[in-house]
């Protein structure tokens, strides 16, 4: 059994901003925000 080459199955972008109104904005919008976890800003 050989390996064979085949295209990557995931890849990086850098600066990347998705489609707005699509879910991906809506994760980059409303899930990803930083969170003060420790309370440490008031």
């Amino acid at each position: 059994m050989s390996m064979q080459y085949s295209e990557p199955i995931v890849r990086w972008q850098y600066a990347y901003t998705p489609e707005e109104n699509s879910a991906e904005a809506l994760l980059y919008t409303d899930f990803l925000k930083p969170k003060d976890w420790l309370g440490l800003e008031k």
